[in-house]
């Protein structure tokens, strides 16, 4: 059944001639002469306005299967930048010759004359196109048939920028080319079977710029049981159709535009729907797949005779999409895996072509690349070990003095390598360690960059007689080599919740994870299905979930909160350590520049950071102080010196959240209630029911703002940042804040292994290195009094 931001930048056409200046673009761009050129703005996640939407363009001569990408997978910026995405492709679309159509435009600053654009469908190229500035164009690749095959394939999209009249690394930054997914895609000559199958709902994956419209259609007076049981279908489906930003809703009516209505419940329910002679109605297939109201809509189907059938047909349905593997061409598959991130095992070594990285020499001033990789969600990092990257590439001489190449993690630097030689030189297999505290759970990055300035950029040539001598060819056999690392569950960690989290190796029950929305709100149940639907899609696991409007009695579940700031239950708000009181009172504040900046760099952990490290500098004082007169009365003093370490002690410890080692060392230290700002309009916050449950919150300004932030929460360059305990979103994407987790619980998800459990109590003291040192100046102090008991008593007479 399953076979196997906007970031344009505004153009004049005043600006269109030949000798346009660096200073003019400058000033055009906002910028005052002389100053480098600023980074693009950070694209706008949720859906534009159509105001600022471009006009359509010409018919395709066809019915234009729109590219599955959002607007920021097809942003091109900088000299070279490269894209791989996947497509699917039915049989008989396969067949035949097809095209590719794109509608692009490319910045003013960009030279025509060395600036291009080059596809490849499969590693095999079929055209490149000149890049000129001006209003959007459409250029047309044709595709000869037998290049596209049966399932997924891949298209690679090249384009490589030059400047007009600027030869800086700043001017880099003015450099890019965007393609409207909206009116660019694939048209084939072929038409749909009458028969339709799971496989003519895989093309429909991403088509609304990146997103997947699933619109689930119940039955008139469906329970929360019904809604439940969609849940599982929708995770399943997000699985199957490799769904990487899926948009649920739940509605009365079919859904409009590219996408699926998914319709769950027994026949009589279902033919009022879709009336009595519906396709699939008398089918004993779990699932049947239909036509919708338009060519770019399907229905997916599953009925049963009674409730416990229609349980039956909804668990072989999931049984079937997450047993079923994608079929495709090798590039394709490739391509598929890495949009997620490969999963990275212990032992083996991984290139950076095998993660999608395009390798080619490079003759530009400012290179970026980057590819993504998957660590399991019970990694546990620390600075106990480290991966090697495997670096081999090659450089020209001649580069200017600050020429380098960085290598970053999760956008932290881990290697700088100059670049600055007369004769050029070569870096072979240079073992640079990637910390795995720069690593996280789910989806990592890795990026390379490199600034290639050259002391001829000052003569700055004109393009027409401007060298085009590779100045860095980086090899895409360089490779990481992964080791052992820990593996167990931890919580609070949102990290961890991106890709699934692992239910622990014994005594899993398979409870039901609680979906909590207040007052059962239609736009807050159309969030959480959304968000479920990514962590499936994530996880590649269909999680049991139920809705619920009212705060459980007990915390021994897995809870998800969905609301606004002034619905949630304040009980809710208050164990989770958050507090949206100010945050109403503040509605009309707007923060300063440098306070913006502040909350972005550091946020309140770094206020947490600092009281941390001024009580271990006051501990460290009050120690040496009482040392300080050990010798003169060790007995008296001694009891001081383990009264400050057990404070001490008791603060570090309280981050396990372990009963007994509270009652113990005293109540746990219990930091202050996390407040958003006024900017912020997404709350995800996460904590440690008292029982044993993990609570999640997903919360917005208000109630109806809830499906827009779980949208961009959901894009896939949120997600992957998503991390700590908690952590406030602006409602373009931007990250105004995050906490570290203060408490925090470990539990078994692998079986008990020496080597685990070794890796694991290395990461644990790592971590907890003020622990550890205060363990082993108390075990020294007692030690010491203990020799000093038995010196001054001194040896028992015997005679």
């Amino acid at each position: 059944m399953f076979k196997s931001s906007t970031l344009a930048l505004a153009l004049l056409p005043s600006l269109l001639l030949a000798g346009l200046s660096s200073t003019a673009l400058a000033q055009t761009l906002g910028q005052a002469p002389g100053q480098p050129a600023a980074a693009p703005a950070p694209f706008r996640f949720n859906t534009p306005s159509t105001a600022t939407a471009p006009a359509p363009l010409a018919d395709v001569g066809g019915t234009l299967r729109k590219i599955a990408a959002s607007p920021y997978d097809l942003f091109f910026d900088g000299e070279f930048a490269s894209r791989k995405l996947s497509f699917f492709a039915r049989p008989d679309e396969a067949s035949s010759a097809s095209r590719l159509v794109l509608t692009l435009q490319t910045a003013i600053s960009a030279a025509p004359e060395r600036s291009n654009l080059t596809i490849q469908i499969n590693g095999r190229e079929i055209g490149a196109t000149s890049l000129t500035a001006g209003d959007p164009r459409r250029v047309t690749f044709d595709i000869p048939a037998g290049i596209i095959q049966p399932g997924y394939n891949a298209v690679a999209i090249a384009a490589s920028h030059r400047h007009r009249v600027d030869c800086s690394v700043e001017a880099t930054y003015e450099l890019w080319t965007k393609i409207d997914p909206a009116q660019s895609g694939f048209v084939f000559p072929s038409s749909e079977a009458g028969n339709l199958t799971m496989i003519d709902l895989m093309p429909l994956a991403g088509t609304r710029e990146g997103r997947t419209n699933l619109r689930v259609i119940l039955p008139k007076g469906a329970q929360m049981a019904d809604y439940d049981r969609a849940l599982n279908v929708v995770q399943a489906l997000a699985i199957a159709g490799n769904l990487n930003h899926p948009q649920v809703e739940f509605g009365a009516t079919p859904g409009t535009g590219a996408g699926i209505d998914i319709y769950v419940g027994v026949f009589k329910d279902i033919a009022a729907l879709l009336g009595a002679g519906a396709q699939g109605l008398t089918s004993g297939e779990a699932a049947i797949v239909a036509a919708g109201a338009t060519p770019e809509r399907k229905r997916l189907i599953i009925s049963g005779l009674d409730t416990a059938d229609l349980d039956a047909k909804t668990q072989q349905f999931v049984q079937q999409a997450t047993r079923e593997r994608p079929v495709g061409t090798p590039e394709g598959l490739a391509a598929l895996t890495n949009m997620k991130g490969r999963l990275l095992v212990p032992g083996e070594k991984v290139t950076l072509s095998d993660l999608g990285l395009t390798a080619k020499p490079f003759d530009g001033r400012f290179m970026q690349s980057k590819v993504n990789f998957t660590m399991p969600s019970d990694f546990y990092p620390g600075a106990y070990s480290s991966m090697s990257f495997h670096l081999n590439a090659l450089y020209v001489g001649g580069l200017s003095p600050d020429a380098v190449l960085t290598v970053k993690a999760n956008d932290k630097v881990v290697a700088n390598i100059p670049l600055s030689s007369p004769l050029g030189g070569a870096i072979r297999d240079q073992r640079l360690p990637i910390p795995f505290t720069a690593l996280r759970p789910g989806q990592n990055t890795l990026q390379i960059e490199a600034r290639l300035p050259s002391k001829l950029d000052a003569a700055c040539e004109s393009v027409d007689k401007a060298t085009s001598t590779a100045r860095l060819s980086l090899d895409g056999n360089s490779y990481l080599d992964i080791p052992n690392y820990a593996r167990v569950g931890r919580y609070p960690d949102i990290a961890a919740l991106t890709s699934g989290l692992p239910a622990p190796v014994e005594g899993d029950t398979g409870a039901a994870t609680t979906l909590l929305v207040p007052n059962y709100n239609a736009q807050s149940m159309d969030a959480a299905a959304t968000f479920v639907a990514k962590m499936a899609y994530a996880s590649g696991q269909v999680k049991p979930m139920q809705y619920t409007s009212l705060l459980p009695a007990m915390d021994t579940a897995n809870l998800i909160a969905f609301g606004g700031y002034d619905t949630l239950p304040s009980e809710l708000v208050s164990r989770m350590n958050l507090d949206f009181v100010n945050i109403r009172n503040m509605a009309g504040a707007a923060a300063s520049p440098y306070e913006v900046a502040a909350l972005e760099n550091f946020g309140p952990q770094s206020d947490m950071q600092r009281q941390m490290t001024t009580s271990v500098v006051g501990t460290a004082v009050d120690l040496s102080q009482t040392a300080g007169s050990f010798l003169a009365a060790p007995v008296e003093r001694s009891a001081e010196m383990l009264q400050a370490i057990r404070s001490k002690a008791a603060s570090e410890l309280s981050k396990l959240n372990l009963a007994p080692l509270r009652a113990i060392l005293g109540d746990e230290i219990k930091p202050e209630a996390f407040a958003p700002t006024a900017q912020t309009t997404l709350v995800i916050a996460q904590n440690a029911g008292g029982n044993g449950g993990l609570w999640t919150v997903v919360a917005s300004k208000s109630a109806s703002g809830i499906v827009a932030g779980t949208d961009v929460l959901t894009d896939l360059n949120v997600w992957n940042t998503l991390g700590g305990s908690v952590q406030a979103f602006s409602e373009t994407g931007i990250r105004l804040d995050q906490q570290l987790a203060t408490n925090q619980t470990l539990y078994q998800t692998q079986p008990f292994s020496l080597s685990n459990m070794r890796l694991v109590t290395a990461s644990w003291l790592a971590n907890n290195a003020t622990v550890y040192i205060f363990a082993l100046l108390t075990a020294a102090i007692l030690l010491g009094l203990g020799t000093y008991m038995v010196l001054t008593t001194g040896r028992r007479n015997h005679g």
